[in-house]
């Protein structure tokens, strides 16, 4: 199995080690967990290619991309519940604002849930979808 620099450069390196034994020469191979990674390769998209070689021909897969991530930044704080409960049974729940360092990916929905205060099932009140931040 071999990959690319990430940077589209040739598909050329053995992925792991050069001649891997855990790769050469195992006919029934079907599963490979890759490790060696160039220093500074999160974000990057990698290509990879299979080639089999048999006493009868060669031959070599199509190429597949790979987008290596890094793991995701903690989620944002929970929302904050102000305990003034109005007289008409409003109850104010204010989102800490995103950290700017959440992985890039924009947050879409939230979710309120309501207990209702007998242990019983959680209600959704609002969320699910992208028009519950609008509400």
């Amino acid at each position: 199995m071999y990959r690319d620099d990430g940077a589209g450069g040739p598909i050329q390196t053995e992925v792991n080690q050069a001649n891997d034994p855990l790769v050469r020469n195992l006919p029934s191979l079907n599963q490979l967990t890759v490790t060696s990674f160039p220093s500074g390769s999160q974000g990057r998209t990698f290509r990879f290619q299979i080639k089999v070689v048999t006493t009868q021909r060669d031959a070599i897969s199509s190429i597949s991309f790979i987008e290596l991530a890094s793991v995701p930044f903690k989620p944002v704080d929970k929302p904050i519940s102000d305990s003034l409960v109005t007289s008409d049974n409003t109850i104010k729940v204010s989102f800490a604002d995103p950290k700017p360092d959440n992985g890039g990916s924009p947050i879409i929905s939230y979710e309120l849930v309501m207990d209702d205060g007998m242990s019983g099932n959680f209600t959704t009140l609002v969320g699910l979808d992208a028009n519950s931040l609008l509400t």
